[in-house]
């Protein structure tokens, strides 16, 4: 039997290109789907149709171009509308089978009852889409792939999907199929050459209870973590084979694992890898001597989730930490040399006028190098979703409006969408055009020039947004 032709799309994200472009990371799913495919002798390709800034029209173009048989979409809530018009629409010109999976798909499996959707996976994808292009040689029935949910005779049937154990024993994602020159991210952090960018997942999962994050809905809350030698190998082949120069850790949680994130230190200096690095890190976790390892080893910014500035608030969003506990993590990485992120976020159900302002005050007390402060999303298979739903707070069930810069799809209890916009560019304008932000500024550029051009882009992306609801 011939065997099948796969095409993997991450969707083109057309609304939010402009203040994407501040941030372009590879579809590490779809690459790591494509490394088990082509390991099993399969032939894939990848169409990353936002960072190639397709449109709709030009994706459906380049798909059918690959005379694929078996299309697999990878999307996130917002991009879901997106990905399902360009699976109907070459559908009407190609008989192929088409795939979901990613975040949307954990959280609504139901989506097969769609006519543009085939089949749909609940969790990891790799060898669950593996099972399913072995199912179309005979080599699989449909009941013994872990993670499958399709829709027959009126009903839809859902096979328990399954964790990975041990991530080491997955090849590394195929970034050869990736316009691996194309990737980058904006921060204020200098390197003499020209940067050559990839990111990375240390571990998958996260083992606490914010009621606003969807990765127990796809991990669960089992933590697995790949080896240090294993991540090491993995840091090695990017230099080596795609000449980078700097990589990004997407773990929700990196510093979890204090001794790992030591091994993998050690074995970047071991191995002299010369490499500028940036991840995410949780306040209660960091100490001095990991973070001057990190710092010794690489590392340059850190990205700590704050989330609010309001005790009450924090409490109820099941954060878990305190904002003593954040500031003093935040001087800390000041006081070690590292570049710091603060991810806020307001309109939580709770948040009325006075919270939001204790957060913008705390921001400026943390006084971050950088600053984001969405309104809050409530994505599907969070409890902060539910909530929303329960209390009659959610405005639209309509996902292409989902996480939009200005836009707002939730009211609070105390706060109207108009209001929370209003707030989000108050805040952003004071915590940005101040002259303690400034001072700060102008510091890191004196004392190193490199920094100018790395506080430009996302600044510029900044302004352009703040004008254009200056009348708002």
């Amino acid at each position: 039997m011939k065997k099948p032709k796969i095409t993997l799309v991450s969707p083109p994200n057309i609304e939010f290109r402009d203040a994407g472009k501040a941030h372009l990371v590879e579809p590490l799913g779809l690459a790591y789907i494509a490394a088990i495919l082509e390991k099993n002798g399969y032939s894939v390709n990848i169409i990353d149709a936002d960072t190639l800034e397709y449109s709709i029209p030009k994706t459906i173009q380049e798909i059918l171009i690959s005379e694929p048989d078996i299309v697999g979409f990878s999307c996130q809530t917002l991009l879901f509308p997106t990905a399902l018009k360009i699976a109907a629409e070459i559908k009407k010109n190609k008989q192929l089978i088409t795939v979901f999976g990613g975040i949307h798909s954990t959280s609504f499996p139901d989506i097969v009852k769609e006519p543009a959707v085939d089949f749909s996976i609940v969790g990891e994808g790799e060898y669950a889409f593996l099972g399913i292009v072995e199912c179309t040689q005979g080599k699989k029935q449909l009941k013994e792939v872990h993670g499958l949910c399709y829709y027959k005779n009126g009903k839809i049937t859902c096979n328990p999907s399954e964790r990975i154990t041990d991530l080491d024993k997955l090849p590394f994602p195929a970034r050869h199929l990736l316009p691996m020159k194309k990737y980058g991210y904006a921060f204020p952090v200098p390197y003499d050459k020209k940067r050559s960018y990839a990111s990375l997942n240390f571990s998958r999962g996260c083992c606490y209870n914010c009621i606003f994050c969807n990765s127990p809905r796809q991990w669960t809350r089992k933590v697995v973590h790949r080896s240090a030698e294993n991540i090491i190998a993995e840091l090695k082949e990017l230099v080596n084979k795609y000449g980078v120069n700097t990589f990004y850790v997407r773990d929700e949680i990196f510093t979890l694992n204090k001794k790992n994130v030591i091994k993998i230190c050690q074995g970047i200096l071991r191995e002299k890898l010369e490499l500028n690095w940036f991840c995410y890190a949780r306040a209660d976790h960091v100490d001095e001597g990991m973070l001057r390892m990190m710092k010794k080893a690489g590392c340059k910014l850190i990205k700590m989730g704050v989330e609010t500035g309001d005790p009450e608030i924090m409490k109820l969003i099941k954060k878990g930490e305190t904002l003593e506990t954040i500031e003093k993590a935040f001087k800390l990485a000041d006081e070690v040399g590292l570049y710091t992120h603060a991810s806020f976020m307001i309109g939580h159900p709770w948040d009325s006028f006075k919270t939001v302002k204790r957060t913008i005050s705390f921001a400026k007390k943390l006084n971050p190098d950088t600053l984001g402060l969405p309104i809050m999303t409530p994505f599907p298979g969070t409890e902060v979703w539910d909530i929303a739903k329960e209390e009659k707070l959610l405005l639209t069930e309509d996902f292409s409006k989902f996480n939009v810069m200005g836009s707002c799809v939730m009211k609070t209890k105390y706060l109207n969408p108009k209001q929370l916009i209003k707030l989000q560019k108050i805040g952003l304008r004071e915590f940005y055009f101040r002259g303690g932000y400034i001072y700060k500024a102008l510091k890191r550029i004196l004392h190193d020039p490199r920094c100018l051009k790395f506080y430009l882009e996302p600044g510029w992306i900044l302004l352009k947004w703040l004008r254009l609801g200056e009348n708002g």
